[in-house]
């Protein structure tokens, strides 16, 4: 990992970006990691419904309940939780963090106090895992899909 990355990652949370735009910051950060922004307001362990997803194409401005509009420092040593409520607390936004495990996306609710870095390589693992048969590794123990 390289230094930028172990100190943090800065993104920019202004009105006019789209939420395409913030998901490819947070991605460059995080490979294994996506995030999805929604209109319910954020509240902590408690899944998102797919309803309530709010579109790509639309812009922060769109999304925000109130908050202000900063710089904001993707801290791989945060954990999901503090990251997801700080995006609430600060910015208005209600999202929620997943984690790549093969070709699927795990929301990552149930180990919300994981930091990203931890996240992001439990994805990693679990995708290289997944891609390579021979690894003979039983899941049945990790995150629940719903």
């Amino acid at each position: 990992m390289d230094t930028a990355k172990k100190h943090g990652v800065k993104i920019t949370i202004e009105n006019n970006k789209t939420i395409a735009e913030l998901r490819e910051e947070f991605n460059r950060a995080f490979p294994y990691l996506k995030i999805e922004f929604y209109s319910a307001p954020y509240e902590a362990k408690k899944l998102q419904p797919q309803s309530k997803l709010i579109k790509h194409d639309k812009t922060l401005q769109f999304c925000r309940k109130g908050g202000i509009e900063g710089l904001l420092t993707l801290n791989p040593n945060h954990s999901v939780a503090n990251f997801e409520k700080e995006l609430w607390d600060t910015y208005g936004l209600s999202a929620q963090v997943f984690r790549k495990s093969g070709s699927l996306w795990i929301e990552t609710s149930l180990t919300d106090s994981w930091t990203l870095l931890q996240q992001n390589l439990e994805g990693e693992q679990m995708t290289s895992a997944m891609l390579d048969d021979s690894a003979g590794i039983d899941f049945s123990d990790r995150d629940q899909v719903d």
